[in-house]
């Protein structure tokens, strides 16, 4: 099979994150199937971008079709890690215990509850400092996981770019939290910005880490 071809993956694999983003944010509102939802987050956004890393993968990483099905594994499990990873530093750092923080809480059905999500960002600005460093170890966490899995099952150009990624993530998922506080998000689109920046600029770090070793 003839696979398209890119000296610089980045970009494709940005376009890929933009389409991943909008597509998590908007599989916010769909139920959660039992099984899946006794894990306790949301598990279709990490799903969905970990399709879009395994593509990227396997059309420019050289990995084949079961590295690439074991990338999305492992990209979906560290968004779960990600998540619960958040919670737990927040927890471990809050000065106030009551003020609890779920970064996506989840209604009965397992879907979003938006309105409770906007009234945890209020309840935990009294605790700024365990937010913060909740964050920062979800986005690393999530984004190394993700690097983690690329250099499993794909040839890496610059294994540094792993790093890279891992403080990518964390740097954008304080930056985006800041952003939103300050400037605020349309009512419904509360997340988009968070998914779609987040998973394009960490693909695009992931594409970076792959650049060059694209087949033909």
């Amino acid at each position: 099979m003839t696979h398209p071809t890119s000296r610089s993956p980045t970009l494709w694999m940005a376009g890929l994150g933009i389409v991943s983003g909008v597509l998590s944010d908007l599989s916010l509102s769909l139920r959660v199937p039992h099984p899946l939802g006794l894990l306790d987050a949301p598990i279709y956004p990490g799903l969905i971008f970990g399709l879009a890393i395994a593509l990227g993968l396997y059309l420019f990483g050289r990995t084949s079709l079961w590295g690439a099905l074991v990338a999305l594994l492992i990209t979906a499990i560290a968004w779960i890690a990600a998540f619960r990873g958040c919670i737990l530093v927040y927890d471990a750092l809050a000065i106030d215990p009551t003020a609890g923080y779920q970064p996506l809480p989840l209604d009965e059905s397992g879907s979003i509850d938006r309105s409770a999500a906007l009234r945890l960002k209020d309840t935990a600005a009294s605790n700024l400092f365990a937010l913060i460093a909740g964050l920062i170890a979800g986005g690393a966490i999530g984004a190394g996981g993700t690097a983690l899995g690329a250099a499993i099952v794909g040839p890496s150009r610059r294994p540094d770019a792993w790093l890279i990624t891992m403080i990518v993530g964390a740097v954008c998922a304080v930056a985006l939290f800041a952003i939103d506080t300050l400037i605020g998000a349309p009512p419904g689109y509360e997340f988009l910005a968070l998914f779609v920046i987040w998973q394009a600029t960490v693909a695009a770090s992931v594409g970076y880490g792959i650049a060059g070793t694209g087949r033909t």
